[in-house]
């Protein structure tokens, strides 16, 4: 028997023992599709497992506040089902927040702070349905090839105008001629008023004028959004809930729209125990 006779008796052994062992992640391109993100769409499935029965037909999600199913998960058991990181968990519940298709309270469970989430029927089956309709009427196009397009996040950010534009003009027949406009860098409104409150504020005493400026191209539009942030940590730093990287809290809290609870106990607690603390 030569060598690679071997590797593949090996590997048809291993092929074998795979499919009886390894447990398996769906991937629902509907949920997906819904989503505009493929972790998030991962995430959807997950729930909607828990929200279905088990082999016997009973439910698999047995816990009810306030007479509404619900689950309850840590950030690291989001990873031993489907291997998405805390980091990954937090995004996703944010985009799923997004789209109304899901809420999440806290509670206690097993002793310990949880986040709950309860799943809002009626957002999903209007979404689920809308994607259905819209692949009946397209079946033969792929969502690469037209609807995503438009809905799929990608890191291509439209709302920013160049800094500079090239435009070209034809001075005669022959001769194109390339004539650059150079425009001012946009400047937010913001900025001069976050400086001065990185030099008076010693909560924000690290954030550089460059951080500003990155922070500040997440939310151009919202000045209030950007206000009720910094008075939020503001409160919570001052009520013994120290912060270590404050910067990077921001620019994630402005990107994911997360909601401010200012009556939270653990105001840090969705975005991240290994980077929030101080």
């Amino acid at each position: 028997m030569n060598e690679v006779q071997d590797y593949d008796e090996m590997f048809n052994e291993f092929r074998n023992r795979d499919q009886a062992l390894s447990r398996t992640i769906a991937v629902k391109t509907l949920y997906v599709d819904m989503t505009g993100d493929l972790i998030a769409g991962i995430m959807l499935g997950q729930i909607m497992y828990w929200y279905g029965n088990d082999e016997n037909g009973r439910p698999r999600t047995r816990i009810k506040k306030k007479g509404h199913e619900c689950i309850a998960k840590q950030r690291t058991d989001w990873y031993d089902e489907i291997r998405i990181s805390p980091r990954q968990v937090d995004r996703s519940i944010a985009i799923l927040r997004k789209k109304r298709l899901i809420s999440t309270r806290n509670y206690r469970f097993n002793g310990l702070r949880t986040m709950h989430v309860f799943l809002n029927k009626k957002t999903f089956l209007n979404l689920a349905n809308k994607e259905i309709a819209a692949f009946q009427k397209n079946p033969v196009l792929t969502k690469g090839e037209d609807r995503s397009l438009q809905k799929v996040k990608t890191e291509v950010d439209k709302s920013v105008r160049p800094l500079t534009e090239i435009t070209t003009e034809i001075v005669s027949k022959n001769t194109p001629v390339t004539v650059v406009h150079e425009e001012k860098p946009f400047v937010h409104p913001l900025l001069k008023s976050l400086l001065n409150l990185s030099k008076q504020n010693t909560i924000f005493a690290g954030i550089t004028e460059n951080d500003w400026r990155d922070i500040l191209k997440t939310e151009r539009k919202s000045v209030n959004k950007i206000a009720d942030v910094l008075n939020y940590i503001d409160i919570q730093v001052n009520r013994g809930h120290p912060l270590k990287n404050v910067g990077g809290y921001i620019r994630d809290c402005l990107e994911n729209n997360w909601d401010i609870d200012f009556e939270n106990s653990d105001p840090w607690y969705s975005w991240g125990l290994e980077h929030a603390y101080a």
